[in-house]
């Protein structure tokens, strides 16, 4: 989702276009989006809307709230300001999980990448490790004239360096 969809302002703009019944489709072309970036913004719309019904029912979740870190003045929280891409991976996680998740994500700032890896040990999927592989490259700064090895880094496809020490 683009920079644009993190914001509060658009998230209710959106929220009233949906409100007003406008499809998908409409919302894509209206936005500029791709319908499957639409699908995710509604996802995240639906997710915020259940963690703030969850958030006022306490009596359901006083024994969530109270196995968690965070006591139940800290979970009050403005789920308004939670990206949307971050409520989009919160509702991937089992629901008695997507309360303390998204009051993490607030308190601790918790990346994307996190929060995704959180979802599938919490589901008990397999957690990918990263294979990194030695391209055999070997990069010479011009301004420290410090080298570095070129590392690839699978299935990110992400780049690393790491630095040769010469003895």
């Amino acid at each position: 989702m683009r920079g644009l969809a993190c914001s509060a302002s658009f998230m209710r703009r959106f929220k009233a276009l949906v409100d007003k019944g406008m499809t998908n489709a409409e919302l894509a072309e209206w936005f500029c989006f791709d319908v499957p970036e639409v699908f995710k913004l509604r996802k995240a719309l639906e997710t915020q809307e259940k963690l703030l019904k969850m958030q006022k029912e306490k009596e359901s979740n006083i024994a969530l709230l109270q196995s968690s870190q965070f006591d139940i003045d800290t979970a009050k929280l403005d789920f308004e300001h939670v990206p949307p891409t971050t409520l989009y991976e919160i509702s991937k996680a089992p629901e008695q999980h997507q309360l303390d998740l998204a009051v993490r994500s607030v308190h601790h700032k918790l990346t994307q990448k996190y929060i995704r890896t959180k979802v599938k040990e919490l589901k008990g999927e397999p957690i990918e490790k990263p294979e990194v592989i030695d391209t055999g490259f070997k990069f010479t700064c011009p301004c420290c004239n410090r080298s570095y090895l070129l590392l690839h880094v699978n299935p990110s496809g992400e780049h690393r360096f790491q630095e040769v020490r010469e003895a």
